[in-house]
């Protein structure tokens, strides 16, 4: 199944490059993939879609809190 991180361009933004690639990772765990090996094929295949490497963060940029958070609803993903 295509990922989105294959579907980036070279016109893609930052956020959309960053959001592709988590959302590859997310799907690949999910089929199976241990976490490392679904990093390693989903900024691959970013970088070779999109034709640049993975955007940088801006130095001094505050730093986004990640985690899950288990709800009534199921589970919930946290990002700060």
């Amino acid at each position: 199944m295509p990922t989105k991180a294959e579907q980036l361009t070279a016109t893609s933004s930052d956020e959309e490059y960053r959001a592709a690639v988590d959302e590859c990772i997310r799907q690949l765990t999910e089929e199976g993939r241990d976490q490392a090996q679904a990093q390693a094929i989903c900024y691959s295949q970013a970088e070779r879609a999109a034709g640049k490497p993975y955007p940088r963060v801006a130095e001094g940029a505050p730093r986004r809190r990640r985690g899950t958070r288990v709800t009534g609803a199921g589970v919930e993903e946290l990002l700060r």
